[in-house]
């Protein structure tokens, strides 16, 4: 059919779902395989729109219409090769939240008021994109996304995740870095159970993805032996690796006695035979629990 309706209507372009920008001046369906066609509003009659609506869903995208700015970035990521242009201190973010469960449009405008001013967003499609983060000037103080997410999510009543790019300024670090969160930002969400996640961990995420689920399972078992199916002590270690080895903290944020705490950890250290106190024993340790809540 496909064909047939190319030869009818020589304007007709094909996209997938996940295509962000649409052309202006098409008219827009979608195919039962979820494929997105678009055909030059002059070449459409009314006759012709109303059979067409009969054979396939009229498509209405709600992404917002490119900025200025947008394009340019656009056009930043689609030359091929590398630019002398000096570039402003910047860092791309990746976000998501459930499909339909927020308009892109109101997203933008969160966004932006947290921002105070216009906010480059890139979309991949109407759930999930890349925010460019610039730093005009050097004393600008960047976006606390940990801070921002709870009143993010209280505003808008929706799930939302952030993937935290690092600070570029150059076009090759900015088609590596943009291609690079596209492609694994879900794979590194199922790692954590938190809002915002960033690179350094992103890093430590797609090591352990690298391995093969037999390594990870055998790693799992040697590591936390007796202790991996105690659901409230390993909380307890992970609470303990989140506020920085500082057992006062640990007990604060748990709602414990200090000495509830030290029982849980030298009774952990007891049954692993690992010194969790020991930065370098700890980060292994850490490293089996992200592999453990991945498993699981």
């Amino acid at each position: 059919m496909k064909n047939k309706l190319k030869t009818i209507f020589p304007s007709l372009i094909f996209f997938s779902e996940n295509d962000a920008n649409y052309p202006e001046g098409y008219i827009l369906y979608m195919t039962d395989d979820k494929q997105i066609i678009g055909i030059q509003e002059n070449e459409v009659s009314k006759r012709d729109e109303v059979i067409l609506t009969s054979l396939l869903t009229p498509y209405h995208s709600e992404l917002p219409t490119l900025t200025k700015q947008e394009k340019l970035w656009m056009h930043h990521l689609n030359m091929d090769e590398s630019s002398d242009e000096n570039f402003p201190n910047f860092r791309l973010v990746y976000f998501t939240f459930p499909t339909k469960q927020l308009k892109p449009a109101l997203f933008k405008e969160a966004i932006e008021t947290l921002f105070d001013k216009p906010v480059p967003i890139l979309w991949e499609n109407e759930s999930s994109g890349i925010i460019i983060e610039e730093l005009e000037n050097q004393a600008d103080e960047p976006l606390s996304y940990e801070q921002i997410i709870d009143v993010l999510m209280s505003d808008l009543y929706v799930h939302i995740q952030f993937l935290v790019g690092p600070f570029i300024h150059t076009h090759a670090d900015l088609k590596i870095n943009y291609n690079s969160l596209r492609k694994h930002a879900n794979t590194i969400f199922t790692y954590f159970e938190k809002q915002v996640v960033f690179y350094t961990e992103a890093i430590l995420a797609l090591l352990i993805n690298q391995a093969s689920s037999e390594f990870r399972e055998n790693a799992i078992h040697y590591i936390l032996k007796e202790v991996k199916e105690d659901k409230d002590l390993l909380h307890t270690v992970k609470v303990f690796f989140q506020s920085n080895l500082n057992a006062s903290l640990t007990a604060k944020e748990l709602y414990l006695h200090r000495n509830s705490l030290q029982y849980r950890l030298d009774k952990f250290i007891e049954k692993t035979g690992i010194d969790i106190r020991s930065f370098d024993q700890a980060a292994l340790v850490y490293f089996i629990l992200l592999a453990k809540a991945h498993e699981g």
